[in-house]
């Protein structure tokens, strides 16, 4: 029946909106509880309970907002489609997703949001939608009405498959591995990135020892780089050493008194970085310790706990970081790491000679020593092949030969084979040892 009249409301005749109605002759009304007795005797063919919210447990949110009163909101929710393509409700085919300017966006209770995380396409609850007054309960943003989350006009969906990419990405349904807010699976479709290899990770998100912009499994299945040991890792960076720098002592290191240190364009790591820490200052406290960033941006904190003060044996720490955070914070650029110490540290401790000291250290690659320098891992070398050829004959011979003697750079002697910085019989030996 239609809306009653102001001053003429009956409190006994509401509708299932918590609206006052004025009796028309035909209509017929009863009590809540007999309603519900004919939904749950099966004397109605479809019922439609509304609620603000309802949790992934059955929970209902509060039939009632502080801001609306009593009631749901009594008006059509502008589903897209309620009955679906053969206009039968309740049914497979039914979209019960908002549309536009439905009554339902913004206007649910968030005080279940905690159950109800995701809605049922797995997209991200709390939504705003710019276009809608909030009407609904709680801290903005307001969760919708419904099992489904208005995203209209709220973000790109590359793939097509009814989540926000943002949202995919925030909860890890989508890998985004060179964080340009894009799913890898749409950058690769599209051309953005190359995947080579086609093992679905864009090309720049894979390892690249020797920077020539191809993934290095793809430089070693196609044959530009060799890997005789068979580890994945391109021969010309198996061999190639650890990146390791160090600042020395760095003081005082107190509360007004941060301390940084700058390396030039460090290479890109392609393993975990380590920054290992000593120091000798005012660390006994709990609330005395140092906290580290790289190009402003946090690593973590050392001396939390177990430093002491100005001891005679300096304190040590370290801080592991994942090798992609590092390369992130520092960008291709300069990488300045500032130690910063809480406010209870005093820079004028340990009669002022106190100080901390840096070494950071990280793989390349390498994973193989080279001996003799010759670009090969010497795992895979054998013994008296001094020129690299793959076997062993008269052109090393004669290579010893002409080296015979003590080496003028025991670092740089190909045909000591002993390693005893000098040419002579026992290299002999091993060379015709391994002849052929």
């Amino acid at each position: 029946g239609p809306l009653a009249d102001e001053g003429a409301e009956d409190i006994d005749l509401i509708n299932a909106g918590g609206q006052f109605l004025a009796p028309v002759p035909g209509m017929a009304f009863f009590h809540s509880a007999e309603a519900f007795a004919m939904i749950r005797g099966g004397h109605i063919d479809i019922a439609v309970l509304g609620a603000f919210q309802v949790s992934e447990r059955g929970d209902l949110a509060n039939w009632m907002l502080p801001s609306r009163g009593i009631g749901n909101i009594g008006d059509d929710p502008l589903f897209v489609d309620l009955d679906g393509a053969d206009d039968i409700l309740g049914t497979e085919d039914d979209d019960l997703r908002l549309s536009p300017g439905s009554p339902c966006i913004d206007a649910a209770d968030n005080s279940v949001l905690e159950a109800c995380s995701l809605d049922i396409d797995l997209a991200l609850r709390r939504h705003d939608d710019p276009n809608t007054r909030d009407t609904g309960s709680g801290r903005a943003p307001i969760v919708d009405m419904g099992a489904y989350e208005f995203l209209a006009g709220l973000g790109e969906d590359c793939n097509g498959n009814n989540l926000v990419d943002s949202c995919e990405i925030e909860i890890d349904l989508a890998l985004d591995c060179n964080l340009n807010g894009i799913p890898d699976e749409c950058d690769i479709a599209d051309g953005t990135s190359n995947d080579d290899d086609e093992n679905g990770i864009p090309d720049e998100c894979e390892l690249d020892c020797n920077n020539n912009g191809v993934p290095d499994i793809v430089d070693i299945l196609d044959g530009t780089s060799e890997d005789c040991n068979d580890n994945g890792i391109p021969d010309e960076c198996d061999v190639v050493p650890p990146f390791f720098a160090e600042s020395g002592e760095l003081g005082p290191i107190g509360f007004d008194s941060p301390q940084s240190f700058a390396i030039a364009t460090p290479p890109v790591a392609l393993g975990d970085v380590t920054l290992e820490f000593t120091a000798v200052a005012d660390l006994l406290s709990v609330i005395e310790f140092i906290d580290v960033d790289i190009n402003g941006v946090a690593m973590g904190s050392v001396f939390v706990e177990g430093a002491q003060d100005c001891p005679k044996t300096p304190d040590a720490d370290e801080i592991i970081i994942p090798a992609q955070v590092y390369n992130n914070a520092v960008g291709g650029g300069d990488a300045v790491i500032t130690m910063t110490a809480t406010n209870a540290v005093n820079s004028l401790a340990c009669d002022g000679e106190n100080y901390i000291t840096l070494a950071i250290d990280y793989s390349l690659g390498g994973m193989s020593d080279d001996d003799n320098n010759n670009g090969i891992p010497d795992e895979c070398e054998t013994p008296g092949d001094l020129n690299g050829d793959g076997t062993v004959g008269v052109d090393d011979l004669l290579i010893l030969l002409g080296d015979w003697g003590p080496c003028a750079d025991c670092d740089d002697c190909v045909a000591d084979l002993d390693g005893d910085c000098g040419v002579g019989v026992k290299d002999l030996l091993i060379l015709l040892g391994n002849w052929g």
